[in-house]
């Protein structure tokens, strides 16, 4: 029974909306059209205080909307931003935007 698990490891859209502890990776996916709503939706949540400890890892770029979601609700004064370096290089190869990551999907391999 998930409901009782200590720890719940899943993806975004089948996540609690309510619990201790909301770890939210990829935040950047909630920009996106198809799977958007399911960070989006754990977002608020967090923002009106359904779990008691939220972690956000995303990219610097995620970080502006991020502190509007937040700015909101001013009872959560004990927010803060941390900023860490990445500890390994990130490569990628090719171009993905939203358009073109729909016709992407059907190919096995990305051209760069």
């Amino acid at each position: 029974n998930i409901v009782n698990a200590s720890i719940l490891c899943c993806t975004a859209e089948v996540c609690p909306t309510r619990g201790e502890i909301l770890v939210l990776d990829e935040v950047h996916w909630c920009a996106d059209r198809q799977r958007g709503a399911a960070w989006t939706k754990l977002l608020l949540a967090a923002r009106d205080g359904r779990f008691r400890h939220v972690r956000i890892c995303g990219p610097n770029q995620a970080a502006d909307l991020l502190r509007t979601i937040f700015a909101a609700r001013k009872a959560l004064e004990d927010r803060s931003f941390v900023t860490c370096r990445r500890r390994s290089k990130l490569l990628f190869m090719g171009v993905i935007t939203a358009s073109s990551s729909q016709n992407n999907n059907k190919k096995k391999k990305f051209e760069g």
